[in-house]
């Protein structure tokens, strides 16, 4: 049986691609490591994000389909952040972005 809906948070996911110049593996080791643990280390991120997950297209899937005419994604990696509400999560994106400008 099929996990119920949850109904006590919510989930936002964002679809990212690298700058122009940066490689798939550049962007995954600076993601993984150290953006992703100044991310988490972040007061307003252990106050309002729930859990983190990220994930990555898969080349070898994307090669073959490619090779077979399908259309492939054209997004680096994905991000699911879960949060008690959208507020509290966009409160998160807002802070961050600021943080971002300011460096």
């Amino acid at each position: 049986m099929p996990d119920p809906i949850r109904t006590d948070r919510v989930r936002v996911m964002s679809f990212l691609k690298r700058k122009a110049g940066i490689s798939v593996e550049e962007f995954r080791r600076y993601w993984e490591s150290p953006h992703a643990e100044d991310f988490l280390s972040l007061d307003i991120t252990k106050k309002n994000i729930i859990k983190y997950e990220r994930a990555y297209p898969n080349s070898k899937y994307i090669a073959d389909a490619e090779s077979k005419g399908f259309p492939v994604p054209d997004w680096d990696g994905v991000v699911l952040l879960d949060g008690e509400s959208y507020e509290k999560i966009l409160e998160v994106c807002v802070y961050s972005q600021a943080e971002i400008d300011e460096s």
